[in-house]
């Protein structure tokens, strides 16, 4: 009867309230780290950098084929493995969900002088509108329709903590590369007394 309802929609609604009050915390936590990921600045080896993010993605998106490509990168850099790691995962997650299963490139390299280095992914979606190319690493850029832009404005974020630009450009398949450009050494740090 009436009872028996109220009593379902209530428990509903507790459900329903508990879920919010979850997302809502989480979505706090993200915007702030959003605006003020805390740099942790050591040594990362490059390729257990990109061996690691490519076993993540491989993991976190079932029948993903992603490809990597070195191009003479440095051997090791100083910057933040996590905050890399997390740039590289939300560009891979934005391809992915442009590519409709074309496969995935990530390549990383650095010029002859290794003073900067290099990691990008290429999709073979359907290429990216000429105002996101303008306004990369603005607030709220997505690639995709119904995206929020957040995971991009991050990449942004990590790229300019480790002395560096994110930009975007078509590639030769058509469809989207999205570049970060990094300092090997961001900020002076590290300066090599060792060596």
């Amino acid at each position: 009867g009436v009872d028996r309802d109220r009593s379902a929609l209530d428990q509903s609604l507790a459900v329903a309230r508990d879920q919010l009050e979850s997302l809502r915390r989480l979505a706090s936590e993200f915007s702030e780290n959003a605006r003020e990921p805390e740099a942790r600045f050591g040594l990362v080896v490059i390729d257990d950098l990109v061996d690691a993010v490519a076993q993540t993605a491989r993991a976190a998106f079932a029948g993903v084929d992603l490809r990597l490509e070195r191009e003479h990168p440095p051997d090791s850099v100083d910057g933040d493995a996590e905050q890399l790691r997390r740039a590289l995962h939300n560009l891979i997650k934005n391809a992915v969900e442009v590519a409709s299963g074309e496969p995935i490139t990530l390549r990383c390299g650095s010029p002859a002088d290794e003073s900067r280095w290099w990691i990008e992914i290429e999709d073979r979606g359907p290429g990216l509108p000429g105002s996101v190319a303008e306004t990369l690493g603005a607030e709220q850029v997505s690639t995709r329709t119904g995206g929020s832009g957040l995971g991009l404005a991050i990449v942004s974020q990590v790229a300019a903590a480790h002395g560096g630009t994110v930009a975007a450009r078509t590639g030769g398949g058509g469809g989207t590369i999205l570049r970060l450009d990094l300092s090997r050494r961001p900020n002076g740090q590290g300066t090599g007394d060792s060596a």
